[in-house]
């Protein structure tokens, strides 16, 4: 079950003479605990230019190498992204909401980007040219469609994206001499159909039984639901095989906004985190992917608004959370210990009240602890960076606020604050010297602010005019999606 690390914080003296008797490996090992390993790790790799505090291994294995250029790498990411320094910025034109945007019309994983857009369906590579260029966007080839004629934009969902470049979507038609309902998997590198799957489903108005979930490496994710019990499947993509079908206590579902569902990945397994908001107290269900079987259960009483974070292929994720009747969040990490177990190795509290109104948007990266935030009168994106709170009295507030919200059984052992946040700014034109302002859409506003991976904010954009639709009056207009990119220029090929 999901329990608590008593190694959870030690002082730094300590923590560094335990790294002192570590292999590298370890040390790696070590980062992906909880932020305060993180830091201490990434300290003994040495600021980015500077020698190393270690002799390297005679053996010059390259592993050890690679493991401190990766670290180095993300020393550099983290210095642009608390320095607001994007270098570059893609704008994707989509007529599609944002809420549908949220709800799999857009995806990225890896060095991948889907969107479902004006054009049609299309894909991106999040890698730069060796000019520093944007790599343009190309279209997804659908073997049997044609966008545009059979194949319209708002009849494209449950977009999903693996490491490699494989997309998952379905899509329905408007030929009646095909099913009403195609599912696909798409390899965008090779434009190689690996999956299909086709669903006599001509009812417009409702959605099949059967709906795409997830997409993992070799494995495509499905959930049924025959009343009153609902299925988790999994079909072996490259072969079309069932390798089970299992029934599950809540239906699971990337479509409801009182679920969040996410794949995690951990030495070759896969694993689904839902997380079900529609009681309280909220439930927490960790799946093997392999089985289909439900191997952790847990409630949380007296939070709310949560959130989900998970970290590539390490086998740890992030719950965030509002705490009832207060101005606080909390966060929640768990790593996984053995197969069949997942630790809370920290619980902290966020307050981020200084120079913030009610009426901001903003968004929290919790593996990083990075913020993004804007006000709706100057909408320019704003990057913050949240530290360590010293001060004890703001802990015991929390703790405070988490008994009185009904969280009794929680307990913060540390708090995050906001620094000065910098504002967003851009790389220099082809003929200019200095970076440059990030510049608003004339008459735009920006809302809903979302981290897509550590390197890459989104932000969607729209306008506060009034115009028809139909026999409604709208009070925005959808201007599109914009992508930061936050990669070092100079190690992007």
């Amino acid at each position: 079950m999901v329990g608590s690390d008593p190694l959870m914080r030690l002082n730094l003296d300590c923590a560094l003479h335990i790294l002192s008797y570590l292999h590298l490996d370890d040390v790696v090992r070590c980062e992906r605990v909880s932020t305060y390993w993180r830091d201490i790790a990434r300290s003994w790799m040495g600021k980015t230019g500077d020698s190393l505090p270690w002799t390297l291994p005679s053996s010059g294995d390259k592993c050890k190498v690679a493991a401190i250029k990766r670290f180095r790498y993300g020393a550099e990411w983290e210095a642009n992204l608390r320095r607001g320094r994007a270098s570059s910025v893609r704008r994707f034109n989509s007529a599609v909401s944002f809420y549908r945007a949220q709800q799999g019309c857009i995806a990225a994983s890896g060095d991948f980007i889907a969107c479902d857009s004006d054009e049609g369906l299309v894909w991106q590579s999040l890698s730069l040219n060796d000019d520093g260029s944007i790599l343009p966007p190309k279209a997804v080839e659908v073997p049997g469609f044609s966008f545009g004629t059979e194949l319209h934009h708002d009849q494209v969902s449950h977009l999903q994206l693996n490491d490699d470049g494989c997309l998952l979507f379905r899509a329905r038609t408007h030929r009646s001499n095909s099913p009403a309902v195609r599912d696909r998997v798409i390899c965008l590198k090779s434009g190689e159909e690996l999956w299909k799957q086709d669903i006599d489903h001509p009812d417009w108005s409702s959605q099949p039984d059967l709906v795409p979930l997830l997409i993992g490496k070799e494995r495509v994710y499905y959930t049924r639901t025959s009343e009153p019990t609902h299925y988790l499947l999994a079909y072996e993509f490259r072969t079309g095989k069932l390798a089970y079908e299992v029934p599950t206590d809540c239906s699971l579902s990337k479509n409801d906004p009182n679920q969040l569902v996410e794949l995690i990945r951990d030495k070759g397994e896969e694993f689904i985190v839902n997380l079900s908001q529609r009681t309280s107290p909220c439930d927490l269900t960790i799946y093997d992917g392999g089985s289909g079987c439900a191997i952790e259960k847990c409630e949380y009483q007296g939070l709310c608004r949560f959130t989900l974070t998970t970290v590539p292929n390490t086998g740890t994720f992030t719950l965030m959370a509002d705490v009832s009747k207060s101005r606080f969040k909390i966060l929640l990490r768990f790593s996984r210990q053995s197969k069949d177990s997942f630790l809370c190795v920290g619980r902290e509290g966020l307050s981020w009240e200084r120079g913030h109104s009610k009426d901001d948007e903003f968004a929290v990266d919790p593996s990083t602890l990075f913020m993004v935030s804007f006000q709706q009168k100057r909408p320019i994106p704003k990057v913050w960076k949240l530290v360590e709170c010293t001060d004890p009295e703001l802990r015991d507030i929390v703790n405070e606020a988490l008994l009185e919200g009904g969280a009794s059984d929680i307990r913060v052992n540390w708090c995050w604050k906001p620094t000065e946040p910098q504002e967003i700014d851009l790389p220099p034109g082809p003929k200019g010297k200095k970076r440059r302002q990030f510049q608003v859409p004339s008459g735009s506003l920006g809302s809903n602010p979302w981290f897509l991976d550590r390197r890459h904010i989104a932000i969607h954009m729209h306008t506060n005019e009034m115009r028809m639709s139909g026999r409604e009056m709208r009070h925005s207009a959808y201007k599109g999606i914009y992508l930061f990119d936050f990669t070092p220029r100079k190690r992007r090929a």
